[in-house]
């Protein structure tokens, strides 16, 4: 989803903030609950952002929180709500976010999800929610619970920023993917978007003042660009799909998304008045699951990397190193700013 755009101009404007977990927390929190939300649901949202930021996700971390307070203003979420049952079948169900906060539909969907999985396996879909954060987090819930899980996020098509193979227009949002399994030890956690890159880590690049990798953006021209600026231009250029010259494939990905996030909700992917939807489905696995999973990751492990400085990993080990490592949010200069428009306006004090 795309926010407020903010220029940055100068070099000390660039210097990210590093802030200390509990002090964010506790600032974020207050920012939340002064802007309509529970305290239930400011916890949520707020865990779910620093976490992300924690295990170096920035683009889906604190970067997001002024979006969820502008999105509160505009009406695009509302604060208080709580997910709604629109209808269900044994264990395929689908839930009403009626605009709450994404975390908030996501907490609900994982814990629907993994209650119906109970003889094998279950789908929950949630529409209607604010922006849903790192969907990797919801399958790595199910996983430490024991379950497979995969999940599919669909996003309204005002975000529509990402072109089809082939085109310079934008027909599909970042629709990422993830999914997540048990082993001995920590899950394996894999959560990529159907694009080249998320639309959140070109923000972040372009709050930092930096360019983006090759391939990955074209300006309305079509022609390719590395400058993020891009995207928020007006006519606004787009994301390419996920795969380079191979792009076919990250296309055909993002229709599977729309698939089971959109039109399994029963949504015109077109609609303008969808908002976010996301689709769980958790899979209740076998005993010795875990076992041959840790065998698995073994086997990957011991491949032998073309750069020795570089060992194999399998993903979700460079977050839970990330994680481990942390030990303060990393806040770039164009957020805090806006941050520190929201805590004015809701008379909070920044933190540090």
């Amino acid at each position: 989803m795309l926010g407020s755009v903010a220029s940055v101009t100068t070099t000390e404007n660039r210097t990210p903030r590093h802030l200390g977990p509990e002090e964010t927390r506790a600032f974020l929190v207050r920012l939340f609950t002064a802007a309509g939300a529970s305290d239930a649901n400011a916890l949520v949202v707020v865990d779910h952002l620093l976490d992300a930021s924690l295990v170096g996700l920035h683009s889906h971390g604190v970067l997001r929180a002024p979006d969820y307070l502008d999105y509160v203003e505009q009406g695009v979420i509302a604060p208080a709500a709580e997910p709604r049952l629109e209808r269900e079948d044994g264990s395929v169900a689908l839930y009403d976010a009626a605009r709450c906060f994404g975390q908030v539909a996501g907490r609900l969907a994982v814990d629907e999800v993994a209650r119906r999985a109970v003889d094998g396996s279950a789908v929950v879909t949630v529409r209607r929610a604010g922006h849903l954060g790192r969907i990797g987090a919801y399958v790595e819930d199910l996983a430490t619970a024991g379950l497979l899980g995969l999940a599919f996020c669909s996003v309204p098509a005002r975000y529509h920023n990402v072109a089809w193979f082939g085109t310079r227009e934008g027909r599909l949002g970042t629709n990422p993917i993830a999914y997540a399994f048990p082993t001995g030890g920590a899950p394996v956690v894999a959560d990529f978007s159907t694009s080249a890159l998320p639309e959140g880590k070109v923000r972040f690049l372009r709050n930092q003042g930096l360019t983006a990798p090759d391939g990955a953006l074209r300006d309305a021209a079509g022609q390719p660009t590395a400058d993020p600026a891009v995207l928020y231009a007006d006519p606004p250029g787009t994301l390419q799909p996920l795969g380079g010259a191979q792009g076919h494939k990250g296309s055909a990905l993002g229709l599977l998304v729309e698939a089971l996030g959109t039109l399994h909700a029963g949504e015109a992917v077109d609609d303008p008045a969808r908002e976010n939807n996301l689709t769980l489905i958790a899979v209740r696995v076998a005993n010795d699951f875990p076992t041959l999973a840790s065998s698995l990751v073994d086997h990957v492990h011991r491949s032998a990397p073309l750069d020795p400085t570089a060992p194999p990993m399998v993903p979700g080990e460079p977050e839970q190193r990330a994680r481990a490592a942390s030990e303060t949010i990393v806040v770039d200069p164009v957020t805090w700013q806006r941050l520190a428009v929201h805590a004015a306006r809701h008379g909070v004090a920044l933190p540090g």
